[in-house]
């Protein structure tokens, strides 16, 4: 028995959707009306298929010009994978205390329609310690009553996530900077200080101490009592050292 099925389209995007339909056989007496098991995998360079979804399902009669089409009725998804996107993640700062702006990310996904059959989310699985591009090839496998009737592992569909993983990337910098911000304005310090680090020294002296050694490798006095004061702010230090203490910021070294 020959059986025919396709992914349309054949090339898509993260996050939209695909339609798995069934377009024919040469024994449709043996295809309509049984019962049938749906896989999807990400079809892995070294050979190793990676499942992502699995359904049992029945294809029906459909009206012209379909063969026939999986029957939502009948249809239930088996896997044990997560197929629900997540929500906004809100996260603490050091001292457990709730950022107010919450961290939106989405997983490299797609939708999956059944001809017929409501969409599905489908996540990529596999091994977390491949290293994965933007592009996933998807293939499926149709068995009929335990017997394999077709898969299209030599024709795979194509799925460029590269859409989501720009969108999480400007979602992660809105985190940092809408954090940044809100904080600023709630409570006068931020997520950062950037060059207040200046103040991490314990005292004026010794921050014009280490430029000294720094710009002429020894110690000139008469260069830094000429500098006491000039990008030193004993204010700005008594701000920085209290920020420091109520918000346990530290000293970031990348």
């Amino acid at each position: 028995m020959v059986c025919s099925f396709r992914l349309i389209p054949n090339s898509f995007k993260g996050g939209e959707s695909c339609s798995l339909t069934y377009q024919g056989s040469t024994e449709p007496e043996n295809v309509i009306g049984k019962k049938c098991v749906v896989k999807v995998f990400e079809i892995d360079e070294n050979g190793k298929n990676d499942l992502l979804a699995e359904f049992n399902t029945v294809i029906v009669h459909a009206s012209f010009p379909d063969l026939g089409k999986f029957d939502p009725d009948q249809t239930t998804r088996t896997d044990q994978f997560d197929n629900a996107l997540p929500g906004p993640e809100y996260h603490n700062d050091p001292k457990g205390n709730l950022l107010p702006v919450p961290l939106n990310y989405k997983p490299v996904h797609f939708k999956l329609n059944l001809h017929g059959a409501s969409g599905h989310i489908v996540l990529m699985q596999g091994d977390k310690g491949e290293i994965e591009g933007c592009v996933f090839e998807i293939g499926f496998s149709i068995s009929i009553e335990g017997t394999e009737v077709y898969n299209s592992f030599k024709m795979p569909a194509f799925v460029d996530c590269g859409n989501l993983l720009a969108v999480n990337c400007a979602n992660a910098a809105a985190f940092f900077k809408e954090n940044h911000d809100s904080l600023i304005a709630s409570r006068g310090v931020g997520t950062h200080f950037g060059n207040k680090f200046t103040y991490n020294y314990p005292t004026e002296r010794k921050f014009l101490e280490d430029r000294c050694l720094s710009n002429f490798g020894y110690i000139d006095n008469a260069w830094i009592n000429s500098n006491m004061g000039v990008a030193w702010n004993q204010n700005e230090k008594r701000l920085f050292d209290d920020n420091k203490n109520d918000y346990n910021i530290e000293e970031s070294t990348s």
